[in-house]
C-alpha cells in the first residue's frame, strides 16, 4: 500500500511507564508495558473503534496517534491534521468564557475567524458561550470541545470516551456530524 492510501499506519509500537507503587512497608517500580508490538493500518475514509478493558492502552495509543506522546519502540506515520478530544478541561482556561476560549482555540490551529459562528451554533451553548468554563457542566464542556474539534476540518478525528459525558440528544448529534464527515 502506497503511503497515500493510508491515514495511520503504526508497525511495531510498544510504549512503556514507570509506575512506582507505594506498599505500606515497602515502594516498588515497576516497568509496565501499555502497548506491545502494536501493528495496523487505516486507510483513508476508514472508521476504527479500540475497544478494551481499563488500562489496556487505547488512550495511550491515541495520545502517541495525535502526537502527545512518541513511542518508546516502532514507528507510525499519519497523515494529514489530527484533532483530538481527551480530556473534558484539557486546553482549555476555566476562567475565560467558551468565546474566549474557542477564540484561543482558532490562533492555537492557525484557523481564521470564518468559523467561529458554526462553531457556536454547533455547541447549542446559547448565552453560556460568554460564560466562564468554570460555570459549565460536563455537557456543556463537551459540546464545546467537539464543536471545535469537528468543525476545525480534520482529516483524522479521535475521540476518546469522552462522548460518555454527554446528554442522550447531544450525543446522536455528534455521532450524525460524524458520519457526514466519513
Amino acid at each position: 500500500m502506497k503511503q497515500a492510501d493510508y491515514a495511520i499506519s503504526i508497525e511495531n509500537l510498544s510504549e512503556d511507564y514507570h509506575v512506582k507503587f507505594i506498599y505500606p512497608d515497602r515502594a516498588i517500580e515497576r516497568r509496565i508495558r501499555a502497548l506491545d508490538k502494536i501493528n495496523f493500518t487505516v486507510t483513508r475514509g476508514e472508521s476504527v473503534a479500540i475497544l478494551g478493558p481499563n488500562g489496556a492502552g487505547k488512550t495511550t495509543l491515541l495520545k502517541i496517534i495525535a502526537g502527545m506522546l512518541k513511542p518508546d519502540y516502532g514507528h507510525i506515520t499519519v497523515n494529514g491534521k489530527v484533532r483530538g478530544i481527551f480530556a473534558l478541561e484539557a486546553g482549555f482556561i476555566a476562567d475565560l468564557t467558551g468565546y474566549q476560549n474557542l477564540k484561543m482555540a482558532f490562533k492555537l490551529y492557525d484557523i481564521n475567524d470564518a468559523g467561529l459562528d458554526q462553531i457556536v451554533e454547533f455547541s447549542e451553548l446559547g448565552d453560556f458561550i460568554y460564560a466562564p468554563l468554570k460555570s459549565y457542566s460536563q455537557g456543556m464542556y463537551l459540546r464545546l470541545a467537539f464543536s471545535i474539534a469537528i468543525n476545525t476540518a480534520p482529516d483524522i478525528l479521535i475521540i476518546d470516551d469522552i462522548l460518555a459525558v454527554g446528554d442522550y440528544y447531544f450525543q446522536r448529534k455528534c455521532i450524525a456530524k460524524i458520519k457526514e464527515l466519513i
